[in-house]
C-alpha cells in the first residue's frame, strides 16, 4: 500500500507530465501559426511579383491600366515603408515608371 510520499511523488509527476504535454501542445500551435504566416507571405510575394512584373503598356482599357498602377504603387509604398526594396525585388530598386 502506497504511503502518503509516493501518492504525493505520483501526483507530482502526473502534473509535471501534464504540463509539458500543454508546453509541446502551446509550441506545436505555434509553430503551425508561424509556418501558415509564412505561407500567406509567400503568397502575397508571389501576387505582388506577377503585378510588379506586368506591362501595362499592353493594357488597353484604361480603368484596368489605372487599378494596376494603383497596386503597383501600393506595393512598392508597402516596400518602402516596412523593408529594403533591393532584397524583396532587386529589380525594380530603381523605381521603373515608365510603363504608363
Amino acid at each position: 500500500m502506497p504511503n502518503a510520499v509516493e501518492k504525493e511523488a505520483r501526483k507530482t509527476a502526473k502534473d509535471t507530465l501534464k504540463v509539458q504535454i500543454e508546453e509541446r501542445k502551446v509550441k506545436a500551435m505555434e509553430e503551425m501559426a508561424a509556418n501558415e504566416k509564412r505561407e500567406i507571405e509567400r503568397k502575397e510575394k508571389e501576387t505582388d511579383m506577377q503585378i510588379m512584373n506586368m506591362n501595362l503598356s499592353e493594357i488597353q482599357d484604361p480603368r484596368r491600366k489605372a487599378y494596376y498602377n494603383m497596386m503597383k504603387n501600393q506595393i512598392m509604398d508597402k516596400l518602402m515603408g516596412s523593408a529594403n526594396v533591393e532584397a524583396y525585388y532587386p529589380q525594380y530598386s530603381n523605381s521603373n515608371e515608365d510603363e504608363e
